[in-house]
Protein backbone atom coordinates (compact mmCIF):
# COMPACT_ATOMS: atom_id res chain seq x y z
CA UNK A 1 0.00 0.00 0.00
CA UNK A 2 1.36 3.12 -1.08
CA UNK A 3 0.80 5.75 1.81
CA UNK A 4 1.96 8.57 -0.37
CA UNK A 5 -0.66 8.47 -2.42
CA UNK A 6 -3.06 8.70 0.36
CA UNK A 7 -5.21 12.45 0.23
CA UNK A 8 -3.97 14.76 2.46
CA UNK A 9 -5.86 16.80 4.85
CA UNK A 10 -5.47 20.89 4.06
CA UNK A 11 -3.63 22.93 6.59
CA UNK A 12 -5.25 25.99 7.90
CA UNK A 13 -8.75 27.00 9.29
CA UNK A 14 -11.08 24.68 6.95
CA UNK A 15 -15.00 24.29 7.51
CA UNK A 16 -15.98 20.69 7.82
CA UNK A 17 -18.24 21.00 4.64
CA UNK A 18 -15.21 22.58 3.40
CA UNK A 19 -13.04 19.60 4.28
CA UNK A 20 -15.49 17.14 2.69
CA UNK A 21 -15.66 18.80 -0.46
CA UNK A 22 -11.99 18.50 -0.81
CA UNK A 23 -11.61 15.15 0.43
CA UNK A 24 -14.82 14.17 -2.09
CA UNK A 25 -12.33 16.04 -5.29
CA UNK A 26 -9.33 14.18 -4.15
CA UNK A 27 -11.08 10.87 -4.27
CA UNK A 28 -12.80 11.92 -7.73
CA UNK A 29 -9.62 12.52 -8.61
CA UNK A 30 -8.10 9.54 -7.73
CA UNK A 31 -10.57 7.09 -8.59
CA UNK A 32 -10.18 8.64 -12.11
CA UNK A 33 -14.19 9.64 -12.16
CA UNK A 34 -13.71 13.14 -12.30
CA UNK A 35 -16.66 14.77 -13.37
CA UNK A 36 -17.01 14.77 -16.98
CA UNK A 37 -16.98 18.28 -18.35
CA UNK A 38 -20.57 19.60 -18.81
CA UNK A 39 -21.92 20.40 -21.74
CA UNK A 40 -22.26 24.09 -22.57
CA UNK A 41 -25.66 25.48 -22.85
CA UNK A 42 -27.48 28.14 -22.52
CA UNK A 43 -28.98 29.69 -19.35
CA UNK A 44 -33.01 30.34 -20.14
CA UNK A 45 -34.60 33.33 -18.89
CA UNK A 46 -35.25 33.90 -15.27
CA UNK A 47 -33.53 30.24 -14.83
CA UNK A 48 -31.74 29.52 -11.55
CA UNK A 49 -29.52 26.85 -11.50
CA UNK A 50 -27.32 25.61 -8.04
CA UNK A 51 -24.33 23.54 -8.40
CA UNK A 52 -21.55 22.97 -5.84
CA UNK A 53 -18.48 23.34 -5.84
CA UNK A 54 -16.20 20.36 -6.89
CA UNK A 55 -12.78 21.04 -7.06
CA UNK A 56 -10.22 23.40 -8.69
CA UNK A 57 -9.95 22.14 -12.14
CA UNK A 58 -6.48 23.76 -12.72
CA UNK A 59 -6.05 26.59 -14.73
CA UNK A 60 -7.54 29.32 -12.40
CA UNK A 61 -11.16 28.08 -12.84
CA UNK A 62 -13.48 25.90 -10.46
CA UNK A 63 -15.28 22.64 -11.33
CA UNK A 64 -18.83 22.25 -10.19
CA UNK A 65 -21.14 19.46 -10.41
CA UNK A 66 -24.39 18.98 -12.63
CA UNK A 67 -26.49 21.75 -10.65
CA UNK A 68 -30.31 21.32 -8.94
CA UNK A 69 -33.33 23.45 -9.37
CA UNK A 70 -33.24 23.16 -5.40
CA UNK A 71 -30.83 25.66 -2.98
CA UNK A 72 -28.75 23.95 -0.42
CA UNK A 73 -31.13 22.94 2.66
CA UNK A 74 -29.36 24.92 5.53
CA UNK A 75 -30.26 27.68 3.35
CA UNK A 76 -33.78 27.08 2.98
CA UNK A 77 -34.81 29.12 0.31
CA UNK A 78 -33.18 30.59 -2.61
CA UNK A 79 -33.50 34.32 -1.15
CA UNK A 80 -30.99 33.57 1.14
CA UNK A 81 -28.40 33.95 -1.69
CA UNK A 82 -26.34 36.98 -1.77
CA UNK A 83 -24.09 38.14 -5.19
CA UNK A 84 -20.96 36.93 -4.73
CA UNK A 85 -18.31 39.35 -7.08
CA UNK A 86 -14.96 39.11 -7.37
CA UNK A 87 -14.58 35.49 -7.51
CA UNK A 88 -12.79 34.72 -11.02
CA UNK A 89 -12.23 31.34 -10.34
CA UNK A 90 -15.88 30.56 -10.03
CA UNK A 91 -16.73 32.97 -12.69
CA UNK A 92 -14.50 30.86 -15.51
CA UNK A 93 -15.84 27.40 -14.10
CA UNK A 94 -19.57 28.72 -14.71
CA UNK A 95 -18.12 30.38 -18.10
CA UNK A 96 -17.36 26.95 -19.14
CA UNK A 97 -20.88 25.83 -18.10
CA UNK A 98 -23.41 28.51 -19.90
CA UNK A 99 -22.65 30.14 -22.91
CA UNK A 100 -24.14 32.84 -21.64
CA UNK A 101 -23.45 33.40 -18.25
CA UNK A 102 -22.69 36.95 -16.95
CA UNK A 103 -20.44 37.52 -13.59
CA UNK A 104 -23.92 39.60 -12.18
CA UNK A 105 -25.81 36.37 -12.71
CA UNK A 106 -23.07 34.57 -9.85
CA UNK A 107 -24.74 34.37 -6.20
CA UNK A 108 -23.59 32.00 -2.71
CA UNK A 109 -24.98 30.41 -0.08
CA UNK A 110 -25.43 33.43 2.67
CA UNK A 111 -24.11 30.73 4.62
CA UNK A 112 -20.53 31.26 2.47
CA UNK A 113 -17.35 30.10 3.75
CA UNK A 114 -19.04 27.37 5.52
CA UNK A 115 -21.04 26.79 2.31
CA UNK A 116 -20.03 25.45 -1.10
CA UNK A 117 -23.34 25.85 -2.54
CA UNK A 118 -23.78 28.38 -5.56
CA UNK A 119 -26.48 29.79 -7.67
CA UNK A 120 -26.49 31.08 -11.07
CA UNK A 121 -29.62 33.26 -11.33
CA UNK A 122 -30.32 34.32 -15.17
CA UNK A 123 -32.80 37.00 -13.86
CA UNK A 124 -30.09 38.85 -12.91
CA UNK A 125 -28.42 39.10 -16.35
CA UNK A 126 -28.32 42.44 -18.70
CA UNK A 127 -30.83 40.12 -21.34
CA UNK A 128 -33.44 39.65 -18.60
CA UNK A 129 -33.06 43.40 -17.25
CA UNK A 130 -33.67 44.51 -20.25
CA UNK A 131 -36.74 42.13 -21.22
CA UNK A 132 -38.05 43.70 -18.23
Amino acid sequence: MDVERFPRVPNGNHSFEQLLIEIRAEILRHAGEQTAPLRERALAAGEAVYHREVGDSGGGKDTFDGGSPTPCTHSGKPGKFVPFGKAPKASKGMQALYTNFEDSMLMHCSKYPNCGMYAVDASRGKTDRGAS
